[in-house]
């Protein structure tokens, strides 16, 4: 989240890719507005969401885009 600080964001205004659950747990507990769990591994995490990867992911600077075929969760 530092790097959120430096840039004048807050964390409610942030999206956390994570593939570990301790990363998963670190987004929610700084209260980052969007965890993403990334893999199978994050299923059992408290992640908002679980995807199989990063691929196909966009974001135009207002809208983030994750294609369906790649939530898990």
């Amino acid at each position: 989240m530092l790097g959120a600080k430096r840039l004048g964001f807050e964390p409610a205004d942030c999206v956390v890719f994570e593939d570990a659950i301790a990363g998963v747990e670190a987004g929610i507990e700084a209260g980052v507005g969007l965890v993403i769990g990334v893999s199978e591994r994050a299923l059992d995490s408290a992640a908002d969401l679980v995807i199989k990867d990063l691929t196909g992911i966009t974001f135009d600077g207002e809208n983030l885009f994750i294609p369906d075929r790649l939530r898990l969760r």
